[in-house]
């Protein structure tokens, strides 16, 4: 039996929603208020393989993979 893994990791931020907590009077003061970031690239995705006789080793990749280049790793 094999079982395999993927994980992104973000450089910046996460691609999910951020949540501010505050008071209804507070609502409009800077430090409530999130920046948004245009363009965030930095991102890698990692995979992995384990099975009861072995792990291997982890896989970095970069950019995205079609089904052929999957079959490869």
């Amino acid at each position: 039996m094999i079982f395999s893994d993927e994980s992104k990791i973000n450089l910046i931020n996460s691609d999910g929603a951020r949540y501010v907590r505050y008071l209804p009077i507070n609502k409009h003061e800077t430090l409530n208020i999130l920046p948004t970031v245009k363009h965030s690239e930095g991102s890698v995705m990692i995979w992995g393989v384990i099975s009861y006789y072995s792990v291997l080793d982890l896989v970095f990749i970069e950019d995205k993979i079609t089904d052929e280049q999957y079959k490869t790793i």
